[in-house]
């Protein structure tokens, strides 16, 4: 049974949609009455609703799933080692890519910047060097950096492991919206 929770009231409106198991915290939810809410401001009207599926209509979403495996990497303009795990041109998502970027050791990306793309990196192995803008820091497993449109930047492999990171790009990545900001050389960190 899927059900979808509307909480109506919330200065952010929040629509909820549970399916199997899932819907069993949902209840917990459901049984907080406005009165539960009242003590905070903002909350004061809070009401909820629950329409069952045949309440609305469904649009069915095909699923966009790519194996890993599956994909070729290729060296980009930047000189980085680049999977295109989902990207508009093949998987038909809409307004975003991701890719996973690889920096082997003792190399860098050559510094560049999108004129219309927001990046996102999420270092997911290795140590790095990142140059954004005037600012240079070191990035681990784990950090995640936002580099605005139009943003120099560039990210060098430091130690003896490739630096790998996820490069989320909205709008998509796209060779064209990429301007080199030095001349190609081997990319030595």
């Amino acid at each position: 049974m899927r059900v979808s929770l509307k909480l109506v009231g919330f200065p952010l409106y929040a629509n909820l949609v549970l399916a199997g198991c899932a819907f069993l915290p949902a209840v917990a939810l459901v049984t907080k009455t406005r009165r539960q809410f009242a003590s905070a401001p903002y909350l004061a009207n809070l009401t909820t609703e629950i329409h069952t599926m045949s309440d609305m209509t469904v649009l069915e979403t095909p699923v966009r799933r790519q194996a890993y495996a599956a994909v070729t990497p290729y060296i980009t303009k930047d000189g980085s080692v680049i999977r295109e795990l989902m990207h508009p041109a093949v998987h038909g998502n809409q307004l975003q890519s991701l890719a996973e970027a690889t920096v082997q050791p003792g190399q860098r990306t050559q510094l560049h910047r999108h004129l219309r793309t927001e990046e996102l990196y999420y270092i997911t192995a290795g140590c790095g060097r990142m140059t954004l803008a005037d600012s240079e820091f070191t990035v681990v497993a784990g950090d995640t950096i936002c580099i605005p449109p139009g943003t120099p930047h560039c990210i060098a492999a430091l130690g003896d492991t490739p630096l790998t990171l996820l490069c989320c790009c909205a709008p998509a990545y796209d060779h064209a919206d990429t301007e080199l900001l030095e001349a190609a050389t081997d990319n030595p960190a």
